[in-house]
């Protein structure tokens, strides 16, 4: 039986990108090909950061704004990284689809109005499902880093808002299984941050921010592993986790639309790395 390995970017995508048919056709094609999938927990909390809190970001627009065409100006205007804000269009391109299709509308029309409603009970509905659906959407979830923060799901207020926030200071309890990963697999991570460095010493483009920072935070934690019970400084190991939760659990095909950090992770941890691939003529 073939397993398949999926990171967060591809269950974000599962999501975030069914209002794009070719995106969508190849992460179907991608999964299709294996027998089963398996996710790790500690993705499961990044969903959450990346699509529930937008989510609920985009429904404080809707509500503020009391329109949808408003809201979507507002989110392609924060002073935000492009990737903040490439995510919040996606998420509004989604709900769009979810709600009306390809309909076209101006800000104050009566189908603004209309659409503004329907978004805002539609992302009501919609945070608490999104969450249960990670935990269905695939075969088995691996947590060797015993995540407290990820089995941590959106709660309802008797007011109908969410609470939707991370509690970093208690990761701080050093209540997780971070530290003891790290141990397991010091050899392997001490090679790994040889080879970013190598790489980024030749000035090697497949070195990025990302796994500078996880380098860094790796090697400083190889005299005091439980410095890694540290909320910000945990995530700045997040690649790398997960690719250590696909070794966990045994397996060797990790599926992602994030080549950038995997490429060179999956090279360094023996993985096979697989990426939807779109028609050559798209």
């Amino acid at each position: 039986m073939s397993e398949l390995f999926v990171d967060t970017t591809i269950q974000v995508d599962r999501i975030l990108k069914k209002h794009d048919q070719l995106a969508a056709d190849a992460i179907g094609s991608l999964l299709a090909r294996f027998d089963g999938i398996n996710a790790c927990a500690y993705s499961r909390l990044e969903f959450k950061r990346v699509v529930l809190q937008n989510l609920y970001l985009i429904l404080r627009y809707l509500e503020e704004e009391k329109s949808f065409c408003a809201a979507y100006r507002r989110a392609t205007r924060l002073i935000q990284t492009p990737r903040r804000v490439s995510t919040l269009v996606n998420i509004l391109s989604w709900l769009q689809m979810q709600l009306d299709g390809t309909i076209s509308v101006k800000k104050g029309e009566g189908l603004d109005r209309i659409l503004y409603r329907r978004a805002s009970a539609y992302i009501r509905n919609t945070i608490e499902a999104l969450w249960h659906w990670f935990m269905r959407s695939v075969d088995h979830m691996t947590d060797r880093l015993d995540c407290k923060r990820a089995a941590e799901g959106p709660i309802r207020t008797e007011t109908g808002e969410f609470i939707l926030r991370v509690n970093r200071r208690k990761c701080l309890n050093q209540a997780c299984n971070n530290a003891n990963v790290f141990i397991e697999n010091r050899p392997r991570l001490v090679l790994l941050c040889e080879r970013i460095k190598a790489l980024d010493n030749q000035g090697d483009p497949a070195v990025t921010t990302e796994l500078r920072k996880a380098c860094d935070e790796l090697e400083k934690a190889l005299n005091n592993p439980s410095r890694l019970y540290d909320y910000g400084r945990c995530l700045n190991v997040g690649d790398v986790w997960i690719h250590l939760e696909c070794l966990a659990r045994g397996l060797k095909d990790f599926g992602t639309t994030n080549i950038r950090e995997s490429e060179l992770l999956c090279e360094a941890f023996g993985l096979n790395l697989h990426v939807p691939t779109l028609p050559s003529n798209a």
